[in-house]
């Protein structure tokens, strides 16, 4: 069944279409417009972008709260007014409870914020596990002291999430209570994350370069110099990534799934046995590919004028389908190659890959089996790169 969902309680508005918990699409804005008028092109819009109509919706819900008045009434109306004109079912559902969703693959405590203003939050607690969310109190309105003294002395890793998030993480820190803020791309949904990787990895490297444009010319000695800061962006990413304990467990499961394909390859067994001692660096990793986009760019990048910074990262993003085409086939001749070449190519990416993958544990390696086991085509043949 697809749910049409609707999120109104702050200064953000979102929808979205989920189906058997898989986004089909969704929508964003953060302008501070009123949600009068934005609520309604939004969900039109995304609901035609996606090829969509509410007469493929089963179920309407929407956040009940807490949250701002105007704003809720705003989504509350509108859900039970599609829901009449389409006698559709609709549905009410905790602020907090849809905030916590976004961090339910951590694992740890997810303490929820919304700013009530007077050093108050509006508040939920929620523990996180394996992908399951359990509740621990109600929706509620809380003093940060108190909030504090709570859940000080609670063992869990603590993140904090929510439009309030900023407040609760000071306040806690200056308690002395150990804790992390939710990723911007965990909080911001879908298109937010890519843009916030455009301006890592586009704006930045290109905006500190202009600046020393004076110094090396506008050549090729600042395009590298460019191209250095982009490499020290990926490499220092991934690294402050894999100190992450939830991370670096999914890179276990990164090495176990190299090993497995390596013991395939091997055309040996796919046994723990056979699959523990082989290696974790594979050729066509995406971590080499990740590596090969940024080279390539470097490059193409070169041949780009300097002349206007803005129409220098205009030009380069339009040129990301080039970088990825080539960086694909490079990365394609390193998988099926294994000449002097291919390994200079594969170098860099393979290096990286001691920070992308781990040594995994017996049960890692189990469930690595099961999911290669579940894509081996019966032609042996069809696998082939």
């Amino acid at each position: 069944m697809k749910i049409l969902a609707l999120e109104t309680s702050a200064r953000s508005v979102s929808a979205a279409v989920t189906e058997n918990g898989t986004a089909l699409a969704s929508a964003y804005q953060n302008r501070g417009l009123t949600h009068s008028v934005t609520l309604m092109p939004l969900i039109d819009g995304m609901l035609h972008a996606a090829g969509l109509s509410l007469d493929d919706i089963g179920l309407i819900a929407v956040t009940n709260g807490p949250g701002s008045f105007t704003g809720l009434r705003i989504g509350v109306s509108a859900a039970k007014g599609l829901a009449w004109a389409k006698e559709l079912p609709c549905c009410g559902v905790s602020t907090l409870a849809a905030m916590a969703r976004n961090l339910a693959h951590m694992e740890g405590l997810i303490v929820c914020a919304m700013d009530a203003r007077r050093n108050q939050v509006y508040n939920a607690l929620f523990l996180a596990h394996d992908g399951v969310l359990t509740r621990q109190c109600p929706d509620r309105a809380i003093g940060l002291a108190e909030l504090a003294e709570e859940i000080k002395n609670r063992p869990e890793p603590k993140f904090v999430v929510g439009d309030g998030a900023g407040l609760c993480y000071n306040y806690l820190l200056e308690q002395d209570v150990p804790c992390r803020m939710a990723p911007p791309q965990l909080v911001m949904q879908n298109a937010v994350g890519v843009a916030l990787a455009a301006v890592l990895f586009i704006f930045i490297p290109t905006g500190l370069s202009s600046l020393l444009k004076p110094l090396l010319g506008a050549g090729i000695g600042l395009s590298l110099f460019e191209g250095l800061i982009k490499v020290i962006i990926l490499v220092g990413y991934m690294w402050l990534c894999s100190r992450m304990k939830e991370i670096h467990r999914v890179f276990e499961y990164h090495g176990a799934e190299h090993k497995s394909i390596a013991c395939y390859e091997a055309g040996l067994p796919l046994t723990v046995e056979n699959i523990r001692p082989q290696r974790r660096f594979h050729p066509r990793c995406g971590t080499s590919f990740l590596f090969l986009v940024v080279f390539i760019s470097i490059i193409v990048g070169s041949f780009i004028s300097w002349d206007n910074p803005a129409i220098r990262m205009l030009l380069k993003l339009a040129l990301i389908p080039v970088v990825v085409g080539i960086s694909y086939e490079l990365i394609k001749l390193a998988g099926r190659s294994d000449g002097i070449l291919t390994r200079i190519i594969s170098a860099p990416g393979m290096w990286l890959q001691r920070i992308t993958t781990c040594e995994p544990d017996d049960s890692q390696i189990e469930c690595a089996i099961a999911a290669l086991e579940a894509v081996i085509p019966e032609d042996e043949n069809a696998d082939r790169w």
